[in-house]
C-alpha cells in the first residue's frame, strides 16, 4: 500500500434546483420555503430571488410544519431525523433522531415547545424542543403513519396511517382513546381545525370523511363521524389543509388538481339538511312508499350529513402534476364567503413554484358567480425542469454549461448564478467550442446546435446524425470537434464563416464504425481520438489519418465513457458493468480493472497533467482515483440520485457534477491532506458501526411503565454509539486516575514512614485541570441532549454501574443536579433488576434515591423563588409604568391649563382676584 498523500475535495456549492419532491410552505412577508434536494430555500415569488438557504446533513426534507408566528420551521427528513430551525436567525436549533425510516408528518404546538412526528416505521414520537429530547413513542398503527395533527392545547393528537385507520391519542395518558376505521384504503392526510373540532381525512378513496371532536357529559373527548362527501379527481389525496379561519378546506390530489372547498355555517348546514329531507320525502311520496316510523326517527330527521356541511367550492388545475401545495389567507373571521386574500402555492413535478391567487369579491360570491384562481407568480428560471444530463466547465473555469430537458443553461462557477437560458431541444450532451465564446449541444433528435454563450442565441443548427448525438469532443485547436451518434458513424466538424458572416458548422470527415458510439474523446495533444461502442469495446484512431490504432476489449457491458490523460500514456474507461479500466496507449494493454461503483459508471475524467482521475456513477457517488497506484483516494457523497455528468477544471481545483436530482454541485480542492489508507479504514469503521447500530436497535432496554402503546422516544444511531464510546473511555480514564492516586497515596505513606520526601503528584493533562467529578459532568454535557438517553441505555451493565456510583458522588457535591438526576433515572430504568441484586450497587441505590429527592426539592424551591421574584418584578414594572402614565397625564393637564391661561388674559385676572 502507498503512503502517498493527496489533497481533499470539499463540497462548495449546490444550485440548479428550485423545488424538488419535498414539501413547500408559506412564510412571513409572502415568502415560500421550498425543498431543493438537501437544501431548504426561501424564495420571494414576486422578485424570483432567494431570501436565504438552510442546509444540514445529506437527507432530503419529507415533511414540514411552520409555527403560527412564522419564526420556526419543523422539518422531517428521509433519514428519520427531525430538525428545528430558527427562521429569524436562519440557524439550526436542534436535531432530533427517533425514527428508523422517513418522517412523513410533523406537527408542532403553538409555542413551538412540543413537536410530534409520524414516520414510515409506524411510530409516532413526541418531542420536547426545549430539552432537545424525546418524551415518549406512541405505538398502535400497523403500517406507515402518513400524517399527524395536534390540538391547540397540545393535549390530543390525531394520526392517519396506511393501515386505513385514524387514531385519536391522549398525550397526557400516552394512549389511543379512539380508532376510526371509516376508510376502505390507505389514509394519506388529515386536516384538523382544533378550534372548531372539524376533522377531514382522505386517502386513496374517492370520498373524504368528515368528523368532529366533541366532549360528552363526563368530559371525555371522542370523534363523531358525519360520513363521506365527494371530492374532485380520482387519484389519491396528497394533502388536506384548513385555512387560518377554518372556513376553507384545501384538498390536493396526486395529479394536477387542487380543490378549495367551503365549510358552511350552522344555519346554512341546517337549511341544506332540511332541503335534502324535503327532496327525499317528495321522492318517497312519488314512489308511493310509506316511511316507517321508529323511536329515533325524530332524532335522525334533525341530523346533518357531511355533504350538508361542505360545499364543493372551486377547482384549480395546473399544467402538470403537483408535488405539494400550501394555502394561506382566507378572509377575516365572520367572512366565510369571500375568497379575497387566498393564495395557493404549488410545487410541480417539473421543478417549478407557482403562486395562484383569487381576487373574487364578496358581491361576486353572493351572486353565485363561478370563481377561479389565476396564476400570479412563477419561479422556474433558476432551476432545471428535468435531470441534468451533462455539465462542462469553461476554459477559464469561470462559467458552467449544463443541459437538462430541452434547455441549455449558463451559470457562474463561483456563485452559481444563472446568466443565460436557451431553448435548444431534447439535449443529451454539451461542450464548449472555440474557447468560451460558443457552446455546442447534441440533441436526441440527431441535431447539433451551436450557441452564442454571450447573447444566448442559436447561431447554427445542423443534422449531425440519423440518431441521438451521444457525445461531443473538442480538438485542442478549439476550431474542430467530433460527434458520436447512434447511426454507427463518427463525424468530425470545423467552425467556419458563411457568406453572411455568421459562424457555421461544416462537416469535414465521417468514419463508419462497428456499432453505435456512446462516447468520444480527443487526446490533449490531438494525436488520438477514442470511441466507446455499444458492443463493449473501445476503438482508438489516429487523428491525422483516421486509421485504426487500437481495439480494446475487456468490458462485459457497453462502454459509457472514456478519457485520455494529458501525456497520452493512459486512457480510462467506464462501463455499465460497474468497472473502470485503465489502459496503456503504448500497446493497448489493460493495466487494471477496478470495481468502481455499485451501478453503471456514467463519467470519467483525468485531472490535467496528472494520472489522477474522477469517476461518477448511478450509485450517487463520485470517486477520486490514482491511475498509477490504482487506489481509491476518497469518495464524495452528496447527490440524491444518479449522476449523469462530470467536469474537472483545468487546474484541478474544481469538480462539477450534474445529477438526476436536478442539481449541480461543485467540489473545491482544500489544503487538507487525505491518505487513502485512512479513508479506507474510516469506511470500514463506518460499515462496522452500521452493523453495531442495527444490532443495538433490535434490543429493547428500560422499563416503559407497562403501557404497550407507549415506549421510549430515542433511537440508536451512529452518534449515540460514538457518544457511548466516549463516555466509556472517560469512565476508564477516571478509574485509572483513581487507581493511580491510590498508588501515589501509598507511596506517600511509605515515604513518610521512611522519612523520605514525598513524591510529587503529576496531574493528567487529559483531565484539562479539572477534578474527576467536573470532568465527568463535562463529558456528559458534550453529548447532544437528544442522544444522551440512548447513549446511557446502550452502556453495558458494568460501565453503567460505575457511572451510577460516580453520579452519586456528583450529587453529594451538588454538581449539575438536573443532568445527574436524569442520567441516574436512565441507568436505573435500564438495569433496575441487576442493580438491586448486585452487592456493590444495592446500597448505592438507596443513597441515590435520597440524594435525588433532596437535591430536586432544593432545586424546585430555588426555581419557585426565582419565579415568584420575577412575578414581583413584573408587577412592580407594570405599577411603575402606570404611575408614570398618570404623572404624565397630570403634567399634560397642568400644561394645557397654563397654555389656556396664557392665551386668555381674562382668566389670569380672574385667578389673581
Amino acid at each position: 500500500m502507498s503512503n502517498k498523500s493527496y489533497l481533499r475535495y470539499e463540497p462548495e456549492l449546490t444550485f440548479g434546483c428550485v423545488a424538488s419532491q419535498g414539501p413547500v410552505r408559506w412564510l412571513n412577508k409572502g415568502m415560500l420555503l421550498a425543498t431543493a434536494a438537501q437544501q431548504l430555500i426561501a424564495w420571494k415569488p414576486k422578485t424570483k430571488a432567494k431570501a436565504f438557504v438552510l442546509t444540514h446533513g445529506d437527507a432530503e426534507a419529507s415533511a414540514m410544519s411552520i409555527s403560527d408566528d412564522g419564526t420556526r420551521a419543523f422539518v422531517g427528513h428521509t433519514d428519520g431525523s427531525v430538525t428545528v430551525w430558527n427562521l429569524e436567525e436562519n440557524e439550526l436549533v436542534c436535531q432530533l433522531d427517533g425514527h428508523k425510516s422517513p418522517v412523513l408528518g410533523v406537527a408542532a404546538s403553538q409555542d413551538g415547545g412540543l413537536v410530534i412526528s409520524a414516520g414510515a416505521d409506524s411510530d409516532v414520537v413526541v418531542w420536547d424542543v426545549v430539552a432537545e429530547a424525546g418524551l415518549f413513542r406512541l405505538k398502535g398503527h400497523r403500517d406507515a403513519v402518513t400524517c399527524v395533527a395536534l390540538s391547540e392545547d397540545s393535549a390530543q393528537a390525531i394520526t392517519g396511517s396506511k393501515d386505513g385507520t385514524v387514531r385519536l391519542w391522549d398525550l397526557e395518558q400516552q394512549r389511543c382513546v379512539q380508532t376510526l376505521a371509516c376508510h376502505r384504503s390507505e389514509v394519506w392526510s388529515v386536516a384538523w381545525h382544533s378550534r372548531d373540532g372539524w376533522l377531514v381525512s382522505g386517502g386513496a378513496d374517492s370520498d373524504l370523511q368528515l368528523s368532529r371532536l366533541e366532549q360528552d357529559q363526563e368530559g371525555a373527548w371522542s370523534l363523531k363521524g358525519y360520513g363521506p362527501f365527494s371530492r374532485a379527481g380520482t387519484d389519491r389525496v396528497a394533502r388536506l389543509q384548513w385555512c387560518a379561519q377554518g372556513h376553507r378546506l384545501m384538498c390536493q390530489t396526486n395529479d394536477k388538481n387542487v380543490q378549495l372547498m367551503r365549510l358552511r355555517s350552522d344555519v346554512e348546514a341546517t337549511h341544506k339538511a332540511e332541503r335534502r329531507r324535503k327532496r327525499e320525502k317528495s321522492k318517497k311520496n312519488d314512489s308511493g312508499s310509506t316511511p316507517i316510523q321508529t323511536e329515533n326517527s325524530g332524532e335522525s330527521s334533525l341530523s346533518t350529513k357531511a355533504s350538508d356541511w361542505i360545499d364543493s367550492g372551486m377547482l384549480l388545475t395546473c399544467h402538470t402534476k403537483i408535488r405539494h401545495a400550501d394555502v394561506i389567507g382566507g378572509g377575516m373571521e365572520g367572512d366565510d364567503s369571500s375568497l379575497n386574500g387566498i393564495k395557493i402555492a404549488v410545487s410541480t413535478a417539473d421543478g417549478r413554484l407557482e403562486v395562484h391567487s383569487s381576487n373574487t369579491s364578496n358581491a361576486d360570491a353572493e351572486d353565485g358567480k363561478d370563481t377561479s384562481m389565476t396564476r400570479q407568480f412563477v419561479v422556474e428560471a433558476a432551476g432545471h425542469r428535468s435531470d441534468v444530463r451533462a455539465v462542462c466547465l469553461s476554459k477559464d473555469d469561470q462559467r458552467i454549461l449544463s443541459v437538462a430537458g430541452t434547455e441549455a443553461k449558463f451559470w457562474t462557477s463561483f456563485s452559481g448564478q444563472l446568466t443565460r437560458t436557451v431553448e435548444v431541444g431534447p439535449a443529451i450532451c454539451a461542450r464548449w467550442a472555440h474557447g468560451d465564446r460558443y457552446a455546442l449541444v447534441g440533441c436526441k433528435t440527431g441535431e447539433a446546435v451551436l450557441l452564442d454563450s454571450f447573447n444566448g442565441e442559436i447561431i447554427n443548427r445542423v443534422e449531425a446524425h440519423q440518431g441521438p448525438v451521444w457525445s461531443i469532443a473538442e480538438h485542442p485547436s478549439l476550431l474542430q470537434f467530433a460527434t458520436a451518434g447512434a447511426d454507427k458513424k463518427l463525424s468530425f466538424w470545423s467552425l467556419g464563416t458563411a457568406e453572411d458572416g455568421n459562424i457555421v458548422m461544416q462537416r469535414s470527415t465521417e468514419i463508419a464504425i462497428a456499432d453505435s458510439a456512446l462516447a468520444v474523446d480527443i487526446s490533449a495533444q490531438g494525436k488520438y481520438v477514442s470511441v466507446a461502442l455499444l458492443d463493449n469495446t473501445l476503438r482508438v484512431f489516429f487523428m491525422d489519418s483516421f486509421k485504426l490504432f487500437l481495439s480494446l476489449y475487456g468490458h462485459r457491458l457497453p462502454v459509457l465513457c472514456c478519457h485520455t490523460s494529458s501525456d497520452e500514456r493512459l486512457m480510462v474507461s467506464g462501463s455499465a458493468d460497474k468497472n473502470v479500466r485503465i489502459w496503456g496507449l503504448d500497446f493497448g494493454d489493460c493495466h487494471k480493472s477496478l470495481f468502481a461503483h455499485d451501478d453503471s459508471v456514467m463519467a470519467v475524467q483525468f485531472v490535467k497533467k496528472t494520472h489522477l482521475f474522477f469517476s461518477a456513477g448511478k450509485d450517487k457517488t463520485i470517486k477520486y482515483w490514482d491511475g498509477d497506484t490504482f487506489e481509491c483516494i476518497m469518495v464524495l457523497n452528496g447527490h440524491l440520485s444518479e449522476i449523469w455528468g462530470l467536469s474537472v477544471s483545468g487546474d484541478g481545483e474544481t469538480v462539477v457534477t450534474g445529477s438526476h436530482d436536478r442539481t449541480i454541485r461543485t467540489w473545491k480542492r482544500s489544503d487538507e491532506p487525505v491518505f487513502p489508507e485512512e479513508e479506507r479504514q474510516n469506511r470500514l469503521e463506518a460499515e462496522m458501526e452500521k452493523d453495531t447500530v442495527a444490532e443495538l436497535a433490535g434490543v429493547k432496554r428500560g422499563f416503559t411503565g407497562g403501557n404497550e402503546e407507549s415506549d421510549r422516544a430515542g433511537r440508536v444511531t451512529r452518534d449515540t454509539v460514538e457518544a457511548a464510546s466516549r463516555l466509556s473511555e472517560a469512565l476508564e480514564l477516571l478509574d485509572h486516575e483513581t487507581k493511580r492516586r491510590q498508588e501515589w497515596l501509598a507511596d506517600c505513606a511509605a515515604a513518610k514512614e521512611r522519612k523520605n520526601p514525598e513524591p510529587e503528584w503529576i496531574e493528567n493533562p487529559i483531565l484539562l485541570g479539572l477534578d474527576q467529578q467536573a470532568y465527568l459532568i463535562r463529558c456528559l454535557k458534550s453529548i447532544r441532549a437528544s442522544c444522551l438517553e440512548q447513549a446511557v441505555l446502550v452502556l453495558p451493565f458494568e460501565t453503567a454501574a460505575g457511572l451510577l456510583l460516580r453520579l452519586c458522588s456528583c450529587l453529594q457535591s451538588n454538581h449539575d443536579v438536573e443532568l445527574c438526576v436524569k442520567s441516574c433515572l436512565l441507568i436505573v430504568s435500564a438495569h433496575d433488576a441487576r442493580l438491586a441484586l448486585d452487592k456493590k450497587t444495592a446500597g448505592a441505590l438507596e443513597a441515590v434515591r435520597k440524594l435525588m429527592r433532596s437535591r430536586v426539592a432544593s432545586l424546585r424551591n430555588k426555581i419557585g423563588s426565582n419565579v415568584a421574584g420575577l412575578r414581583v418584578c413584573l408587577q412592580y414594572t407594570k405599577d411603575s409604568q402606570l404611575s408614570v402614565g398618570e404623572a404624565n397625564e397630570a403634567n399634560d393637564l397642568q400644561d394645557s391649563s397654563a397654555l389656556k391661561d396664557v392665551m386668555d388674559p381674562f382668566a389670569l385676572s380672574k385667578r389673581g382676584k
